[in-house]
This record gives structure tokens, sequence and C-alpha cells, in this order.
């Protein structure tokens, strides 16, 4: 809605810096995305009673790191649409795949090429980690290399984002 009322272009004729203006967007949707994920975490372990074997902390940690991951992928995507409609047509195209390849179902029957693609999506590397966690009682050592590529996809999008928002200022 920034690009309809006008509000990036003032924002461009000031001297704030593009990633000043990414890293509040990511602050302020930021917390309410950790909040959320918290909530969602402890309400899907202590009422809906997931079977859970593991660490709550870890749980939260990749919860946060995935949330703010998604959030950065989502201003990431709305980047590209001219409006509200357009974000939601994006949705079939950029979520479902990622539920599909996440190891919901497996990916290991799958072709080759698909099973390279799954690698290619953060929700995979969430899904594993928070798998592990609730059943195999993974610890912080064993799903490091997880938690780092979702960092990794974090810090691309945030820097994507900085880019793209040159062009639609």
């Amino acid at each position: 809605r920034e690009r309809t009322t006008g509000t990036l272009e003032r924002l461009g004729a000031t001297p704030i810096k593009r990633f000043e203006i990414v890293l509040g967007y990511l602050i302020g949707f930021g917390i309410f995305t950790i909040v959320q994920s918290a909530i969602i975490s402890a309400f899907s372990i202590y009422i809906l009673k997931i079977y859970n074997i593991g660490n709550l902390g870890l749980i939260l940690l990749i919860s946060t790191i995935i949330a703010l991951c998604a959030l950065s992928f989502g201003m990431f995507v709305s980047s590209y649409a001219n409006n509200e409609l357009q974000v939601m047509q994006f949705v079939p195209i950029v979520i479902v795949p990622q539920i599909f390849f996440c190891g919901l179902f497996s990916t290991r029957t799958m072709a080759e090429p698909l099973q390279v693609l799954s690698k290619c999506m953060p929700l995979t590397y969430d899904s594993n980690s928070i798998r592990g966690i609730l059943t195999c009682l993974y610890y912080l050592q064993k799903i490091r290399g997880g938690l780092l590529v979702l960092i990794g996809f974090k810090i691309v999008f945030d820097i994507l984002n900085i880019i793209i928002l040159k062009n639609n200022i």
C-alpha cells in the first residue's frame, strides 16, 4: 500500500537510507512475528499436546528464525506486486510448493531435480529441525546446520529487499 499512497516516494526524498527503511519494517513487523510464533509454539505443545520430548527453547528459537525469514521473504515477494490482490495471487506460486517440498511428504521418492529443489526452500530446514527436536531429542549442536541455513536465507532476503527497494523508490 506504500506504493499506491506515495509513502515510498516521500521516504525516498528524505535522507533515510534504504537499509534503514527495510530495518524499520523488519523490526516493526518482527516484534509481532516473534510474539506470534511463541504463542503458536506454546499453544501447540501445551494445549494441543503435540508430542514433544525436546527443548522448548530450541523450538522457540527455530520458530522465531523461520518467522523472521518468512517476514523477509514476504517483503521480498510483495515488492513485485502492485497491490494487495497481486500479493494474494503469489501465495499459490510461492507458498504451496514449499509445503509440498518441506518434508511433509517424503521427498526421497521424488525425482532428483525435485529433491534438489526442496533443498532450496527455507521451510525444508525448519521442518527438519523442528521434527528432530520434537521427536528425536535433537540439541543445538545437531540442528546447527539447519539453523545456519535459515539465518543465511534471512540475510539473503534482507539484502534482496534493500536492493529491490532502490527500484521501487
